[in-house]
Formats: structure tokens, C-alpha cells, sequence
């Protein structure tokens, strides 16, 4: 389709129908994709048709309006519906009129001579001619006549369809062109007050909605210090069932004063044990070792170290990937290793 086919289409859909989306404008016609935009953006700037941004609606221009009422106006002026005529029935009528008084006028008998039998056979053949010729007469006319009621059917559809749009624009323009009620001073603050309870009741669903989120939020997650115990627990070493049955009873049988002094004293005792290994014991690279310190996660877990300093060394514990970084008091040499150690 050229431009100015697409052009005319569109002003025709928008005069039958009146202000119409750009969907349905584009389901009217032919898909057009980018070429609708382009068309309704020529006819803005050529002030064809306008854009209502309240509806968001295409609509003509007063002027294009008047011009393809104009045009709407000479076309039925020049092409008038036609009229329904009877003359070809009757000019029908009037030769099958002028055929039967030919057949009862003709003197059959002084051209050929005709006895009763031949005679009969001949009026019975002219009967049926007669016959035949009037239903087939009676049938064109029947179909004359509905293809005329048909064709006038449609012509009046057309014209009404053009006068109820023209007369459902003329309402929309009227109904444009009527002032607007002024507000009074009164008018204005019970609008104002109105929009105002609304945006207040909005506000409060809003903060309902969030308060209500947030209380969902809290209540499936911990509070912030005692994830910070959890996480820490996670980070415990194992224990072995005698242990665990033994601070298990010191939990539940002690107060928590009681329990205090305990963890002071054993905290004590493993200072004291640490200091005592890093001053007698020897470590070397490939001795195995437990740990006895450092982060908890890795104590009481067995390795192998690979290097030693003088007060430092490195672990390599399976399951982890680098190395240990200790200090030599954080590891106990297993006992094996201690004899080859002594004896060596």
C-alpha cells in the first residue's frame, strides 16, 4: 500500500467510527507495524487528525471532518440509490400478452389441415409452451426482484451508517464544546479535602502492607546477636560421646557461676599444656600431629605437617585444601611419632 492509500484509510475508519484507539485502528486495517506510527504522525503534522491524551484516542480535525462531510455530501448528490422500476416486467408482460393473442388469433387450418387428434396434440403443446414460459417469466421476475430490494437494502445500510457517524461526532462535538461548571471557593476545598482523605488512606495501606511484611520478615529470621551465636556454634568442634555426656551433665547440674570457673580453669590448663609444648617438643616437616588449638574448627582434627619454623608451622589436614597456618603449641605430635622422634 502506498502512503496515500494507508492515509485514506485511516481517515475513513476514524470518520465511521469516530475517536478510535491506535489497536483498534491497526486491527481495522492491514498489519502495518511501523508504518501506522508513521502515517498518524504525518497526519498530525499535516493536521488531519489529533491525538486526545485524556482517552488516548485518534480523532479527525474539525477541518478534515467538514472536508469528508463535504465529500460525503456530493458523492450521494452525484451516485443517487436507484430507483425501483417495473418497466422491463412490464415490457414482459406485454410480449407474452402479445404472444398468446397471436396463437388464439392465427388460422391454423388454412396452412395445414389438422384433424381432432392433431389438433389437440397442438393446443396441448401450446398450453405447455404458455406454461413454461410463464414460470420461467415468474422466476426472472421473482429474482429481478430481490436482487433490486437487496441492492437497495445495501445502498440504505451504507448512507445510515455514515449519518449515524457523522451524527455521534456531532454529539461528541457538542458535548466538547459545553462549558465546564465553575467550582465555587466551597466546591474547591471539598475537592481538595477529598483528594487528600484519599492519599491519606492510601498512605496508611501502604504503611499497614509494609509493617505487616516486615513483622513476616522478623519472625522468620532470628535476631542479629543470635546469629551471631549460631554462627559460632557451627564453627565448634565435635566431641566424643564420654565428653559430650560430661558437658552435658555440667550444663544441667551447675549454675552458670559454677560453669564460668570451670571454663577459666580448663582454659588455664591448656595454656599451661601449650606453653609446655612449644618449650620440650620438637616439631618437624612430615611429623603427624593433632590439633589442640588455634580456630576451633580445626581442633582435634589429625595431620601432617609439611613445614616448621622455630614457634610456627604448617598443617596439611585432608578434607582442606591450603595448608594450616599454627603456632607450634596448637599441635600435640602423636605418639608415634614422639618414640621415633626420642629415639632418633
Amino acid at each position: 500500500m502506498t502512503n496515500e492509500q494507508i492515509d485514506s484509510t485511516i481517515l475513513t475508519i476514524l470518520f465511521t467510527n469516530g475517536a478510535t484507539s491506535k489497536g483498534n485502528i491497526a486491527c481495522t486495517t492491514v498489519p502495518l507495524g511501523k508504518t501506522l506510527d508513521n502515517a498518524l504522525d504525518r497526519l498530525k503534522k499535516k493536521d488531519r487528525v489529533a491525538f486526545d491524551k485524556e482517552t488516548k484516542k485518534w480523532n479527525l480535525t474539525e477541518a478534515t471532518f467538514d472536508l469528508m462531510v463535504a465529500e460525503r455530501d456530493k458523492l450521494k448528490a452525484t451516485h443517487p440509490i436507484p430507483a425501483i422500476t417495473d418497466e422491463k416486467i412490464n415490457e414482459q408482460e406485454n410480449e407474452r400478452e402479445d404472444y398468446k393473442d397471436f396463437l388464439a388469433s392465427s388460422d391454423v387450418s388454412s396452412v395445414n389441415p389438422i384433424t381432432e387428434e392433431t389438433s389437440a396434440e397442438v393446443q396441448d403443446g401450446i398450453a405447455d409452451h404458455v406454461q413454461s414460459g410463464n414460470q420461467s417469466e415468474c422466476t426472472s421476475n421473482a429474482t429481478h426482484e430481490t436482487q433490486k430490494e437487496d441492492d437497495q437494502m445495501s445502498n440504505t445500510d451504507s448512507i445510515s451508517k455514515i449519518d449515524a457517524a457523522i451524527n455521534a461526532a456531532k454529539g461528541r462535538k457538542d458535548k466538547k464544546s459545553e462549558p465546564r461548571p465553575k467550582l465555587t471557593a466551597e466546591d474547591k476545598v471539598k475537592r481538595d479535602e477529598a483528594k487528600e482523605a484519599e492519599k491519606a488512606e492510601k498512605k496508611a495501606e501502604r504503611e499497614k502492607a509494609r509493617a505487616e511484611k516486615q513483622a513476616t520478615r522478623n519472625a522468620s529470621k532470628p535476631a542479629a546477636h543470635m546469629r551471631k551465636v549460631d554462627k559460632a556454634a557451627s564453627k565448634l568442634p565435635p566431641m566424643y560421646d564420654l565428653v559430650q555426656q560430661f558437658f552435658n551433665e555440667l550444663t544441667t547440674g551447675f549454675s552458670a557461676a559454677q560453669i564460668a570457673a570451670v571454663v577459666a580453669h580448663a582454659s588455664h590448663f591448656n595454656r599451661v599444656k601449650a606453653t609446655e609444648r612449644a618449650l620440650n617438643q620438637q616439631v618437624k616437616m612430615g611429623s603427624k600431629v593433632r590439633i589442640t588449638g588455634g580456630e576451633n574448627r580445626f581442633i582435634g582434627l589429625e595431620g601432617t605437617i609439611v613445614k616448621a619454623q622455630r614457634i610456627r608451622c604448617y598443617v596439611v589436614v585432608e578434607g582442606y585444601k591450603n595448608p594450616i597456618y599454627l603456632f607450634t603449641s596448637d599441635v600435640e605430635v602423636m605418639a608415634d611419632n614422639a618414640e621415633q622422634a626420642a629415639t632418633g
